[in-house]
């Protein structure tokens, strides 16, 4: 929790130019996973149902700057839930919910609610490779709440802790898959189509930057029980943007495409609203087996020498 000691007139005006001026800076960039792919709802609509079965639990954990921060580092909860209502047809309906807690040290916090649906279609034969498109949409209830102690009688009289405003996105994704195992997709997201205000002061208007996401990802079968899998995430949002790529190593356990072990190395590259270049090296690993999912990733951050953890818990039925 953030203390201020405001006893002073000039003080006073300094703290509130201070939330005026930064207000666009602490409030506009999104939270970003690793292993987005553990968590696909949150970045693309059009994701939800992507995925061979009935329904998909996931959960995330982030924990990050821990070294650097102490107590005030950030960290993120999330989950989500996916159901598709016709599955083996051509065209499928699917319908997801998310939900996700972030806290950016002990002073901002930010709780987010959603409802994803999209329609997928799939063009060719489904017994042999073909081509899959779909189109989803997410409508959702933000509420931020930012946790200052003031001195008595400073507080500003339009000062607001905590706002709630509704959030609207959308995305498209192409999906290629062959019988071999062979397959690609690649697909983007945009975020914050309805620009809602995110002002902390009943006088003032904020909006944030539409959030705007890219995303591929393959699978090369090199063997039996072998594949490579190339991926990329390219986020941007304002003056922020990051591109996170890598390959990782899939390793089947039996000679069918559910259970496996995967192990990746990847890079970031970002840059913050200095203009510096931030360098980030990740390890990542994943098994799923009988339709459990565990994934870790582990970052670190070359500039600040620190490091972020995330952990990642699902399940699918219906396979």
């Amino acid at each position: 929790m953030l203390h201020f000691e405001i006893k002073g007139g000039i003080r006073m005006v300094i703290l509130l130019l201070f939330l005026h001026a930064y207000q666009p800076q602490l409030l506009a960039q999104d939270v970003i996973f690793t292993q987005w792919e553990n968590m696909p709802i949150y970045f693309n609509p059009s994701l939800t149902g992507n995925f061979k079965g009935n329904i998909r639990l996931r959960t995330k954990y982030r924990d990050q700057w821990r070294s650097l921060l102490g107590k005030n580092a950030f960290n993120t909860s999330a989950a989500s839930f996916e159901y598709k209502f016709n599955e083996g047809s051509k065209r499928k309906l699917s319908l997801g919910m998310h939900a996700l807690l972030d806290n950016a040290g002990q002073s901002l916090s930010t709780n987010s609610y959603n409802l994803s649906t999209s329609i997928s279609q799939n063009l060719g034969d489904t017994k042999d490779a073909h081509h899959n498109i779909s189109l989803g949409f997410n409508l959702g209830v933000v509420t931020k709440k930012l946790d200052l102690e003031w001195s008595p009688g400073t507080e500003p009289e339009d000062f607001k802790s905590k706002i709630s405003y509704p959030d609207f996105s959308s995305g498209i994704n192409w999906q290629y898959i062959s019988q071999n195992r062979f397959q690609f997709q690649l697909g983007s997201g945009i975020a914050h189509l309805n620009k809602p205000n995110v002002s902390f002061f009943e006088t003032g208007t904020v909006r944030p930057d539409l959030r705007y996401t890219i995303h591929g990802v393959a699978e090369v079968p090199i063997m039996a029980k072998i594949s490579l899998a190339p991926s990329f995430l390219y986020f941007k949002q304002g003056f922020f943007d990051q591109l996170l790529f890598g390959l990782a190593g899939k390793f089947y356990f039996k000679a069918n495409e559910f259970d496996f072990l995967q192990l990746g190395l990847l890079a970031k590259t970002t840059q913050n609203f200095d203009g510096r270049d931030v360098n980030v090296f990740v390890l990542s690993t994943m098994v799923e087996l009988n339709g459990i999912l565990l994934g870790y990733s582990f970052d670190r951050f070359q500039s600040t020498e620190s490091n972020a953890h995330e952990f990642s818990l699902g399940y699918v039925f219906g396979r």
